[in-house]
């Protein structure tokens, strides 16, 4: 492709300017119905079709392309606001979720000392109540037994 382009090539007063490949004239028209550049040689197999000066041409489509390269630019800076928006949103989701772990973890272990202290309380209620008990029924006992030794003697 690249010797193509060089053949299609015209030295005009010391500057390099595109030609046709079939006739090796300059380029100087623009088929709008083809959108192709064309030399005043290939306009009879363009009949019908409109043209317009090279220089027109590439007017036009620089036009275009800064429309089109405005629009894209816009968009891109949209977009670009809009990743440093979700990049936000993420940190923050990331930080609320290492947060909310860290609370989760504190309040279990609130939780398990909750438990744990209720734990040793019933434990020790349990453990008074049953001496408590013990002690009435060791009484009781020793009356019996005081009871039957009288019985005896």
């Amino acid at each position: 492709r690249p010797k193509e382009e060089m053949q299609n090539r015209c030295a005009v007063n010391v500057r390099t300017e595109q030609c046709c490949g079939e006739h090796r004239r300059r380029l100087e028209l623009f088929c709008q119905e083809d959108e192709a550049f064309i030399c005043v040689l290939c306009v009879p197999r363009h009949s019908g079709h409109s043209f317009v000066f090279l220089h027109d041409a590439v007017s036009v489509y620089k036009d275009k392309l800064k429309a089109s390269l405005s629009s894209l630019e816009l968009k891109v800076r949209d977009l670009k606001d809009l990743q440093t928006k979700t990049e936000t949103e993420f940190r923050e989701i990331e930080e609320h979720a290492v947060n909310l772990e860290k609370y989760i973890a504190e309040e279990f272990v609130k939780l398990h000392q909750f438990l744990h202290d209720k734990e040793q309380k019933l434990i020790y209620q349990l453990n008074s109540k049953a001496s408590e008990i013990l002690k009435e029924m060791e009484e009781n006992l020793e009356c019996i037994k005081s009871g039957i030794t009288e019985i005896h003697s």
